[in-house]
């Protein structure tokens, strides 16, 4: 007999998590599916605030014109990864979801009055043309 449960770690929490915190859900979840008893004594203390920001192309776009600021991006306080994953004269589809993403930013900010304003610099550094 089979059976399947389905109960997986996806997408990005775990990865942010272990950017501010001690706790590797990865771990806890493999102890969990060998029968081992997980638990946490309250909640984890943090160290800041964990963001992974993924610019979308707009439903209209067909492919990136350019991208500029891109590499100025990396300098800001707390970004530690910034990937142009569709660079000019490459087609978008928003039809992908997240896979269309244009743009990926990841790092931590000190609390969310500091990603704000991280995020509020991305916006001003980064400019994004799209094609029809």
């Amino acid at each position: 007999m089979l059976v399947e449960v389905n109960g997986r770690l996806g997408g990005r929490p775990p990865f942010l998590l272990a950017d501010v915190s001690p706790v590797n859900l990865f771990q806890a979840a493999c102890r969990v599916a060998a029968g081992d008893t997980v638990a946490f004594d309250g909640l984890t203390p943090c160290r800041g605030v964990g963001y992974w920001l993924m610019v979308q192309p707009p439903v209209w776009a067909a492919r990136v014109a350019s991208a500029t600021g891109v590499d100025e991006v990396g300098d800001l306080p707390g970004v530690h990864t910034v990937n142009l994953r569709v660079c000019p004269g490459q087609p978008v589809d928003w039809r992908e979801g997240t896979d269309s993403q244009v743009l990926t930013v990841r790092g931590r900010a000190g609390d969310h009055r500091a990603l704000g304003e991280t995020i509020d610099a991305i916006d001003h550094k980064v400019a994004i043309d799209y094609d029809e």
